[in-house]
């Protein structure tokens, strides 16, 4: 199957912020499968690793595939 990779830029937002947008990738990536018959597949970049950590532990905790790098990681 074709993966659609979706890429979420993470450089001021609040925690609090980012934790409800992972949430509603929940809801929108069974959509996208069923709808275009791509996989969907999620890469966070963000600033730290402190935050890089929590979209990790939220990403698992809902299942969804993709990866999560810090800007220093991709320089």
């Amino acid at each position: 199957m074709l993966t659609l990779h979706l890429a979420e830029i993470d450089n001021t937002r609040g925690m609090g912020d980012n934790k409800k947008k992972i949430e509603s990738y929940v809801d929108v990536f069974p959509n996208i499968q069923d709808r275009i018959g791509l996989l969907p597949s999620l890469h966070v970049f963000t600033t730290n690793d402190s935050r890089k950590r929590k979209f990790e532990e939220w990403m698992k905790q809902q299942n969804l595939r993709g990866e999560v790098k810090t800007f220093d990681e991709v320089k």
